[in-house]
């Protein structure tokens, strides 16, 4: 889902807390390890509640092949609401590399890069 929103060049990433995307969303620029956010309304949330379970992984209205990347943030995020520095990274799309980056063709390892940065910063 985050190939079709972003392209292979970047990672979706979903949290609550404003401050931490836009942190996320420097260390990506400065590591090269590029992130843009997707929201996380309540009403996202709302289409993974469960039907015979408190939560499903699949939207609970129907078609399932809109908003993939949100809603798979919408399902892990019931998960992790009691962590106020909750961020889903969407790496999706990246799982390979692009054919003009400085990566050998293949596995490439994104985001490791800004992982690391944003480790060295917590």
């Amino acid at each position: 889902a985050s190939l079709i929103t972003l392209g292979e060049k970047a990672s979706v990433i979903i949290s609550k807390d404003e401050k931490l995307i836009e942190n996320v969303k420097k260390l990506g620029e400065e590591s090269g390890d590029y992130v843009w956010p997707l929201p996380l309304w309540e009403e996202y949330e709302k289409e993974v509640k469960g039907v015979f379970a408190d939560v499903c992984n699949l939207r609970n209205q129907g078609n399932t092949k809109y908003a993939g990347s949100i809603l798979g943030g919408a399902f892990l995020y019931e998960f992790a609401k009691k962590f106020p520095k909750w961020l889903h990274i969407d790496m999706g799309s990246r799982d390979h590399a692009s054919y003009d980056e400085f990566l050998s063709k293949g596995a490439a390892g994104a985001p490791v890069r800004l992982l690391i940065k944003l480790l060295e910063e917590y």
